[in-house]
């Protein structure tokens, strides 16, 4: 069975470190080979996007994916 973890503005916030750190420990914990990075609200995606790619890409076996506005 494979896991999907889907981010949530609400959860995870906009700003780009406190998103990095609560991001990698949701990896931690969870495990999921997939990582979505969904977002309709904030007005910096681009830049959290990219942290967002940056984060995911320290796990070999977990695939990111953007949701785009």
């Amino acid at each position: 069975m494979k896991k999907y973890l889907i981010t949530s503005p609400e959860f995870y916030t906009d700003t780009p470190t406190i998103f990095a750190q609560k991001l990698n420990e949701q990896i931690k914990k969870h495990k999921p080979d997939y990582v979505l990075y969904r977002d309709k609200q904030t007005n910096n995606y681009a830049d959290i996007a990219k942290v967002f790619l940056d984060v995911v890409s320290k796990y070999d076996n977990t695939k990111a994916f953007l949701h785009t506005m």
